[in-house]
């Protein structure tokens, strides 16, 4: 089942990102990752839904939610419910705004995981400030991406999943610029979404909920939710795809 949006919000959504000149994801792949700078001019006021309750999630990754003081490392939006099925992800931190260093740092600053496992409002407020809004959430860890990768990888031993995720600069110790951190996890997003294809979603959501439950945080929406979402990619219906990151 696909999840009903109204039509006139992705009308504007869609014009909007016509008018910023965007690409999609396959020609961003066929490109080397030099070809997107930290000066890029997409602002992050530009996603702006406009509606009332948005069809998008936010997805947060930090190092360890089981550690002292967790570190963020990225977030990202993500529109879904389109006809077509397409999971759309806009990169947030880090920023493509002309003054996204500083963006970062200032969302960086505001984060911490408080008593109860949920960010502070502050973070959240941050965002809403650069007119972003969304339904829910999802934190994960890095151990919970490489558990979740290690079973898309049809059970491979832990140390693999976990070299697999190092692999990418932006959760490993290679990082060179912000610019190739959010190609870098645009890559890893888009294999995830790729090995997704042809699994029961039902089951490896149920599953994944279990066996990652220290390692992942959501609020704001639930499992079958979750199911709806993922659904048109698992079944080949829909892709991943990253509209504001191209040349």
């Amino acid at each position: 089942m696909k999840i009903k949006v109204a039509p006139f919000m992705f009308v504007i959504c869609f014009s909007l990102f016509m008018v910023l000149g965007v690409e999609s994801a396959q020609s961003l792949f066929s490109d080397p990752p030099d070809t997107i700078s930290d000066s890029d001019p997409l602002e992050e006021e530009s996603l702006d839904p406009d509606t009332g309750e948005e069809p998008f999630l936010l997805l947060i990754q930090v190092d360890d939610l089981q550690g002292k003081a967790s570190v963020l490392e990225s977030v990202w939006l993500l529109g879904y419910g389109g006809q077509d099925g397409d999971l759309l992800f806009f990169p947030l931190l880090p920023s493509q705004a002309g003054d996204g260093k500083e963006r970062d740092q200032d969302l960086k600053a505001a984060f911490q995981i408080q008593d109860g496992g949920r960010p502070p409002s502050g973070f959240f407020n941050l965002l809403k400030d650069r007119n972003l809004d969304w339904s829910g959430y999802l934190l994960i860890d890095q151990k919970g991406l490489a558990l979740i990768l290690r079973s898309l990888e049809g059970g491979a031993g832990m140390e693999g999943a976990q070299a697999s995720l190092e692999s990418f600069p932006a959760w490993g110790s290679a990082s060179t610029g912000r610019g190739d951190d959010r190609i870098a996890q645009a890559r890893f997003i888009l294999n995830m979404c790729e090995k997704a294809a042809g699994i029961n979603s039902s089951i490896f959501l149920e599953d994944m909920f279990t066996r990652i439950a220290n390692h992942l945080i959501v609020e704001g929406t639930s499992r079958s939710a979750l199911n709806q979402i993922w659904e048109p990619i698992v079944g080949g219906d829909g892709a991943c795809q990253f509209p504001t990151l191209g040349e």
